[in-house]
Parts: C-alpha cells; sequence; structure tokens
C-alpha cells in the first residue's frame, strides 16, 4: 500500500513538472513571437539612422531645424513625408527647458501624421 501511495505521488509530481514545463516554454515561445512579430517588416530600417528633428526657442518663438537648416511647420510637413520612406522612427532633440508646449505638441502631432510609428525624445524628462 505504501507502494501505492508513493507512485501516486511520484506520478502527480511527474504531472505538476510537466505543467510548470509547458507553461514555461509557451510563455518563452509566446515571447519569441512577438518579438519576431514587432520586428517584421522592419528589418530594413534597423540600420537606418532616425530622422531628426531640433526643436528651441523660447516663448512666443519656436525655431524648428533639420540638418542644420531652419525650416518652418510646413516645411517639417514635407519633409517628414519625404522622410517616412526612408525610416519609420523620428528622434526629437533640442533644448525644451523653456520651449513652448505648442511647439513641441505641433512637431509630434505633424511627424506623427506623416505616419512615423516611432518618436523618440533626445533628452530625460524633467522630475
Amino acid at each position: 500500500m505504501a507502494d501505492t501511495q508513493h507512485g501516486a505521488a511520484n506520478d502527480l509530481f511527474i504531472k505538476v513538472s510537466l505543467f510548470r514545463t509547458t507553461r514555461l516554454l509557451m510563455k518563452r515561445a509566446a515571447f519569441l513571437l512577438m518579438i519576431v512579430s514587432a520586428a517584421d517588416g522592419h528589418a530594413g530600417n534597423l540600420n537606418t539612422a532616425p530622422f531628426t528633428v531640433r526643436i528651441g526657442g523660447s516663448y512666443p518663438t519656436c525655431k524648428i531645424s533639420v540638418a542644420e537648416n531652419n525650416i518652418s511647420f510646413d516645411e517639417l510637413r514635407r519633409l517628414s513625408a519625404e522622410q517616412k520612406s526612408v525610416t519609420d522612427t523620428a528622434k526629437i532633440d533640442g533644448d525644451v527647458k523653456n520651449l513652448p508646449y505648442r511647439c513641441l505638441g505641433s512637431v509630434i502631432y505633424i511627424l506623427q501624421r506623416s505616419g512615423f510609428k516611432n518618436i523618440i525624445y533626445g533628452w530625460e524628462p524633467q522630475r
């Protein structure tokens, strides 16, 4: 009778171990699938530098520059539409300490409307 109880406990241990191992493998497979799905369609853009927009100024002015050339919001719309075919990442960089929020918001809006999927910032958030 002791052998039967020991055998049943051993079988239960094996079943629980298999369940945990299977669950862990499924989590890992789902994670790998998520990584592959995120990279799908972006293989050509992995080594491409982001489209960089520098902003600056203080209230009420807003200075926007791309490749060291000062531009207007309309020129940013045109340039960002052209650059969208090259990369799907845009980077906003510059001095935001005294920057009007409308300037930053307008640049983000233009880049999103142009179709950039990733917009990154070149500064640390203030706390």
